[in-house]
């Protein structure tokens, strides 16, 4: 695919403009960096960003303990269930078991 000269004329003004944003940024951190120096806009030493991430908390008891129990409910559910189908004859066995 050729490009017309147009089109070229028109990719490098948008690069140089890229360019010159990039630089101009670049020259913005520097200034700012220059006044505040080794402190912050405040005065007080910035401190250095954590290198590592913080652990995660400890789950919490009080909401985790209902779920527990929700789902040991069910399991117990679901055997005494299945234990009670296994005795039943095929005849008196429900058509919506899960077994």
């Amino acid at each position: 695919m050729e490009l017309s000269d147009e089109q070229k004329r028109r990719i490098l003004e948008e690069e140089e403009q890229r360019l010159a944003e990039e630089q101009y940024r670049a020259q913005v951190r520097r200034e700012l960096q220059s006044q505040t120096g080794a402190t912050g806009a405040t005065g007080v030493a910035a401190a250095p960003a954590p290198a590592v991430m913080p652990p995660q908390q400890k789950p919490n008891a009080r909401r985790n303990a209902p779920r527990f129990r929700g789902r040991i409910r069910c399991y117990c559910q679901r055997c005494w269930r299945d234990r009670t189908l296994s005795r039943a004859g095929p005849a008196e066995m429900s058509v919506y078991s899960w077994t």
